[in-house]
């Protein structure tokens, strides 16, 4: 078997708080945020979940995408059933010869780049059909797109021509009462040989295969959760918030590990470090947030741009200031901050390294003179010229 093993991340050991933009006021973790605020709830939290397969489990190229079986559906309609292997436990470990629960999903939304799965068991007071269809068409029309030009292509080892999105109280469940938030993951596992028949994952030595695995792109993310059910309490205000955010983010986990693993010459080993990986994601998010206020990249912009139209504020809170936030944290201490740790530090520390990943790489964009600066940030996410996708 393909042996597998999720690291912690620091997410679960932050605290939660709220930003409030007006006063630059901090209220303590665990306080209730308005449903919405003029300035929006913000979490200080990464939403994602790092995790990697030994590194001695060497894997072979895959099979080329012209010969893979489509082992998911390509003709999914909303309520339909779709069934997902979930392979992590309560403990963060992950359970790679048999999945922990097959989650019996059903379909929300269809779209033309994403598939919306619920999870039969979350809270009943969830997501409207306005909801998933936003949640489909900003993944369609923005957070895909830009995940790919920055990031590279998607491998699509499913052969349905999309990511799955499963919200699932599993998620909220990693969240204990009164800590730090996960909002979501993106699990290198589903990367991997599953042995059966049909499937295109990537095998290790030997053939090794990873049974849990869903042989497909799958992005994890959390659900409301008003009451606390199965976790921290989450309204659907803040959750739906944290999802559009946590789909940015953990595309570009996907992506980059598909370019290196899938379509790359690298094995799971060559997965990013902590620092630079994150620092991708956070500045997936802002760019997501940039494309949906229809400002360019590496324009100045000042508050009185973002001030004066309520949607485009809107956007910036739920996608840039949180990595504000977090550099602001790096900025405070910066000749003690973790700045190029190649695992999560954990805790405050986890805020200061991603801070100054997203800050590094927004410097790099903003000094890069070429014709293409995507082609910059794809040339960091794919691991560089000795193990890009051959063209």
């Amino acid at each position: 078997m393909l042996k597998i093993r999720l690291r912690r991340m620091g997410t679960h050991h932050a605290p939660f708080y709220r930003l409030v933009v007006s006063d630059s006021r901090l209220t303590p973790r665990g306080k209730a945020v308005d449903e919405v605020g003029f300035y929006g709830e913000h979490f200080v939290s990464a939403a994602a979940l790092a995790e990697l397969l030994d590194r001695e489990a060497r894997p072979m190229r895959a099979v080329e995408p012209a010969v893979r079986a489509a082992v998911r559906p390509t003709d999914l309609a909303v309520g339909d059933v779709l069934p997902i292997r979930y392979a992590v436990n309560s403990d963060l470990s992950v359970s790679c010869e048999a999945p922990v629960r097959i989650i019996d999903g059903v379909v929300r939304a269809v779209g033309e780049r994403a598939v919306i799965v619920e999870d039969p068991q979350a809270p009943a007071a969830g997501f409207t059909d306005a909801d998933w269809r936003l949640i489909a068409d900003e993944f369609d029309l923005t957070v895909y797109p830009t995940g790919t030009t920055y990031f590279g292509e998607a491998a699509d080892l499913d052969g349905n021509g999309r990511v799955t999105l499963v919200f699932t109280p599993e998620v909220n469940a990693l969240t204990p009462p009164g800590g730090g938030r996960i909002n979501g993951f993106f699990l290198l596992a589903d990367l991997a040989a599953s042995g059966r028949q049909g499937g295109a994952g990537v095998p290790g030595e030997d053939g090794a295969t990873c049974p849990a695995s869903n042989e497909g792109e799958i992005l994890y993310i959390g659900v409301a959760d008003p009451t606390g059910e199965f976790g921290s309490p989450f309204t659907k205000a803040q959750a739906l918030r944290a999802a559009r955010r946590t789909a940015a983010h953990e595309l570009q986990h996907l992506l980059a590990a598909e370019q290196r693993v899938v379509l790359g010459s690298q094995d799971f080993g060559a997965v990013e470090e902590s620092w630079l990986d994150e620092g991708l994601s956070h500045l997936a998010e802002e760019l997501v947030g940039l494309r949906l206020m229809e400002l360019p990249q590496g324009q100045n912009i000042t508050f009185d741009v973002i001030g004066s139209d309520r949607d485009r504020l809107d956007i910036f809170n739920i996608y840039l200031i949180p990595n504000f936030f977090s550099l602001g944290l790096y900025m405070a201490a910066p000749g003690i901050a973790p700045v190029l740790a190649p695992f999560d530090p954990g805790g405050l520390g986890s805020e200061q390294m991603r801070g100054f990943g997203l800050f590094f790489l927004r410097w790099l964009l903003d000094h890069d003179d070429g014709d293409d600066p995507a082609a910059l940030i794809r040339g960091l996410a794919s691991g560089g010229g000795g193990s890009s996708p051959s063209s």
